[in-house]
Parts: structure tokens; C-alpha cells; sequence
């Protein structure tokens, strides 16, 4: 029985051409965690911006 076609993910749609947008989801989390950290970093009291 193969149940992996009923995998129910926010990804599902995607999973077609995976490896592409997997690398555009991974580029994306990893800009956004970095600009996370550097707000973190600075300090987050009127640095509210990540832009």
C-alpha cells in the first residue's frame, strides 16, 4: 500500500519539481533566520525593521 501521494503537507503542490523549490523554500528560511539573527544581535528594542 502506498500512502505517500496522500501526504498531506503545505507542500504538496510542489511536489513535482521538489528539489527546485525545495532549495527556493530553503533559500527563504535561511534569509529570514538570518535576518532574525541580526535583528536579535542588534538588538531588538527600535530595530523592529527587517527590511
Amino acid at each position: 500500500m502506498e500512502t505517500e501521494s496522500c501526504y498531506c503537507s503545505p507542500y504538496a503542490p510542489f511536489v513535482e519539481n521538489f528539489e527546485e523549490q525545495d532549495s527556493k523554500i530553503i533559500k527563504l528560511l535561511q534569509q529570514h533566520l538570518y535576518g532574525a539573527a541580526e535583528a536579535s544581535r542588534r538588538g531588538s528594542t527600535g530595530n523592529s525593521r527587517i527590511h
